[in-house]
């Protein structure tokens, strides 16, 4: 078994990232809450389009940053 290393700075941006994009979720669901009766169908869709494209992409970084990854770096040096 592979030992496993410490986190990339790809993994812990998408970290940071995934945060983010939850945050963004619940802000343009909330504004889509907040102002129904007042906008028209297109910012409705849109706002519930962006709610549903922020929560996805943030499922997506959250299983990236939280992958173990193996170090395969040492295997290869080893055999040097």
């Amino acid at each position: 078994m592979q030992p496993v290393r410490d986190k990339h700075i790809l993994q812990k941006l998408s970290a940071y990232s995934y945060r983010c994009c939850f945050v963004m979720a619940v802000i343009c669901a909330a504004i889509l809450v907040i102002y129904m009766g007042d906008m028209s169908k297109v910012y409705k869709a849109s706002f519930a389009a962006s709610s549903f494209f922020f929560f996805s992409v943030g499922v997506v970084l959250e299983s990236i940053s939280s992958a173990n990854l193996p170090n395969f770096y040492n295997d290869l040096n080893k055999e040097k």
